[in-house]
């Protein structure tokens, strides 16, 4: 991740020994250790909530398009015969078209 060496890990050993000191090592290593758990478990907690939210969008996107497939298909069945034979035609038919010689449907096509 960082791309660090052992000779790089042994050089900064070997200045946070003569910095720190011998006395104070063991403390600050304990608590650099902490900082580090702290850290990591903060970035799995932002990670877990993140993927969290990504499943939830996705969820709500597959409820989406299942509603939508549900209600097609309720609207093709509903459009079928349970027998499945056509549907009868209507009791009372269309009333057809006026004549073309007669505009406003008046017999003679003479407006008065």
């Amino acid at each position: 991740m960082f791309d660090i060496g052992w000779s790089e890990m042994l050089l900064c050993a070997v200045v946070a020994l003569v910095v720190i000191g011998p006395k104070d090592l063991p403390q600050a290593l304990r608590a650099l250790g902490r900082l580090l758990g702290k850290a990591r478990a903060t970035a799995n907690e932002f990670r877990g909530q993140f993927d969290d939210l990504m499943r939830e969008s996705e969820l709500e996107e597959l409820r989406k398009q299942a509603d939508s497939l549900r209600a097609l298909g309720h609207d093709m069945s509903v459009g079928l015969d349970p027998t499945g034979t056509q549907a009868t035609p209507a009791a009372t038919p269309l009333p057809s078209p006026p004549a073309p010689g007669a505009p406003d449907g008046k017999p003679g096509g003479q407006p008065t």
